[in-house]
């Protein structure tokens, strides 16, 4: 059974997220969720993560099947269920990199962490599984439009997003124990 002692929200954006559509997805869910007869829950496409975390905060599930196909976003989800710690600290650290910085030395910073990111994806360097979902969730949030999207190379090459005010992440809509 799944409870939470917080609500937890996406620490991504992600293209296609039901986030914006929890309203109406609500009005439409079978009423099997309310009488508690549905025990399992499968969600092929996690992605972000808002309808299953909206799901999990409302219903009680006694198991929840979570699949996604992006090996870095799934890589981001062990991060936080087995060392959230440090990963707090990095995005501690590249949100203070960030923040303090100007326009044009946001975008140089985006784009030197970027082509750190790339490094790993062409599988040349051994950075920790911390420092790769840190970085990941960096460039989602400081990327245009929160995209996720490669080359025919693999290289992640969403330009730079122009936000006023980019929050990196939430540390309280991380639930962890560690």
């Amino acid at each position: 059974m799944i409870t939470t002692t917080r609500q937890v929200k996406p620490f991504l954006k992600w293209a296609g997220g039901k986030g914006q559509l929890i309203e109406q997805i609500a009005l439409r869910l079978p009423s099997a969720f309310k009488t508690g007869r549905i025990k399992k829950y499968f969600e092929p496409f996690l992605g972000g993560g808002a309808l299953f975390f909206w799901l999990s905060d409302q219903y009680d599930f006694e198991s929840a099947y979570l699949y996604e196909i992006n090996p870095c976003v799934n890589t981001c989800y062990q991060v936080i269920q087995k060392n959230v710690g440090k990963l707090i600290k990095e995005l501690n650290e590249l949100e203070l990199e960030y923040l303090s910085a100007s326009e044009k030395g946001r975008e140089k910073l985006y784009y030197d962490k970027r082509e750190e990111f790339n490094v790993f994806l062409r599988r040349k360097a051994q950075n920790s599984v911390v420092r790769r979902a840190a970085l990941l969730i960096f460039l989602n949030k400081t990327c245009f439009n929160g995209l996720y999207r490669v080359n025919s190379r693999g290289e992640f090459n969403v330009p730079f997003g122009r936000y006023k005010n980019s929050t990196i992440f939430k540390e309280e809509t991380m639930s962890y124990d560690n």
